[in-house]
C-alpha cells in the first residue's frame, strides 16, 4: 500500500536533492551501526509507537497507516503551540479525527495526548506583531534577508509564533518519559509524517535532518534505543512518498482529507492561494487526480457573491 523503492534508487534521489548531505548521512549511519548494530528498526505488528500529530494531511494519513496497515498501538501527541488562530484550526482538525478514528478503528484507537508548549520568546512575538510580520512573510522573504539583522542574530524569527520545528521531535522524547512515568510504558519509537518533497523548502524536514534528529536523541540522552523516522520516508524500509502519493493513499483509506488543515494564514477557512502550504495542497490534489473538496476562502466569497446576485434577481 505504501510506495517503496530500492536503496539504490533512494540514494540516487538523495544525491540529486540540493538540501541533503550525503557525507553526514554516511557518518551518522556508520556511527549508529557501530554503537548499536542498526540504523532504524521497523517495529513489529502490535508494537507501541509515538506519533507526532498535527491536523495536516501527512500526519493524519500517517496515523491511519500506522493503525490500519502496520497494526501498531499508536500513541499520538499533538503539540499545542499556543492561542494563535492557526494553532486553534489545527487542534480543531485533530479533534475531528479523534472522533473519526475512534469509530473507524475502535480496537486500535488511543486518544491523542495534548502537550501545551510555546518556546518562542514574548519579545520576538511582540516584535512580529508590532511590525505586522507573519510567518508567511518570513518564508517568502527569507532569501532576501529583509527581516534579518546584519549578524543574523534574529534569525530565530523565521520560526515565529509557535514551537520551532527543530524542537518538535524532541517533545516526542518528553512524551515518552511521561508515558513511562505515568503508565509504565517503555516506548522508544517516535514517528512523524514528513514526506520527500517537504525538505525542498524546509531544511528541518530533509532526510538528513531526520537522521540528525535520531542521532541527537541517542547522544543527548545517552540512550541508543531511540528509533526516530518518518512513516513516509525511510531508506531502511524503502518507503519513499511525496504529498500527492500520500493524498492518493489517504483517499484509498477513505479518510475525509478535506477536514485536515494546512493553511498558515489565520481565518475560519483555508486561504487556498496565498500561503505556500495551501498552494502545495491544491497542486498535490490536482497532480494526484483526486478532487479537492476542501472549502477555501475564495469559495466562500464566490458563494456569498452568488447568493447576493440571487437575492438581487429575486427582488427585481
Amino acid at each position: 500500500m505504501l510506495n517503496k523503492i530500492s536503496k539504490k534508487k533512494f540514494n540516487l534521489l538523495l544525491k540529486n536533492k540540493k538540501n541533503e548531505d550525503l557525507d553526514f548521512l554516511k557518518f551518522s549511519e556508520d556511527f549508529l551501526i557501530k554503537k548499536r548494530g542498526f540504523i532504524f528498526k521497523q517495529p513489529k505488528k502490535g508494537d507501541k509507537v509515538i506519533l507526532l500529530l498535527s491536523g495536516g494531511i501527512d500526519s493524519v494519513v500517517a496515523w491511519a497507516v500506522l493503525m490500519k496497515v502496520y497494526g501498531y498501538q499508536v500513541y499520538p501527541v499533538i503539540i499545542d503551540r499556543g492561542s494563535n488562530k492557526r494553532a486553534k484550526r489545527e487542534l480543531s482538525a485533530v479533534r475531528y479525527f479523534e472522533k473519526y478514528f475512534s469509530k473507524k478503528y475502535p480496537e486500535q484507537y488511543i486518544r491523542p495526548f495534548h502537550l501545551s508548549v510555546n518556546t518562542v520568546a514574548k519579545e520576538i512575538i511582540d516584535t512580529l506583531d508590532k511590525n505586522n510580520i507573519t510567518p508567511e512573510d518570513i518564508v517568502l522573504n527569507y532569501k532576501e534577508n529583509k527581516f534579518l539583522a546584519e549578524d543574523n542574530s534574529n534569525v530565530v524569527i523565521a520560526r515565529a509564533k509557535g514551537v520551532s520545528p527543530y524542537l518538535m521531535p524532541f517533545y516526542g522524547v518528553v512524551y515518552s518519559d511521561y508515558l513511562k512515568f505515568i503508565k509504565g510504558l517503555d516506548i522508544h519509537t517516535i514517528l512523524v509524517g514528513v514526506n520527500f518533497s517537504d525538505g525542498i523548502v524546509v531544511s528541518s524536514q530533509t532526510f538528513t535532518a531526520l537522521r540528525s534528529t535520531l542521532l541527537s536523541m541517542c547522544v543527548a540522552t545517552d540512550n541508543y534505543k531511540w528509533n526516530f523516522s518518518s512513516v513516509f520516508l525511510e531508506r531502511e524500509t524503502g518507503v519513499y512518498m511525496d504529498k500527492l502519493e500520500i493524498i492518493k493513499l489517504g483517499n484509498k483509506l477513505g479518510i475525509p482529507l478535506k477536514r485536515t488543515w494546512s493553511c498558515y494564514n489565520d481565518g475560519i477557512m483555508q486561504c487556498g492561494d496565498s500561503c505556500a502550504t495551501c498552494i502545495d495542497r491544491k497542486r498535490s490534489f490536482y497532480l494526484a487526480g483526486i478532487k479537492d473538496e476542501t472549502y477555501y476562502r475564495p469559495y466562500l466569497f464566490r458563494l456569498i457573491k452568488d447568493k447576493v446576485k440571487s437575492w438581487v434577481f429575486f427582488f427585481k
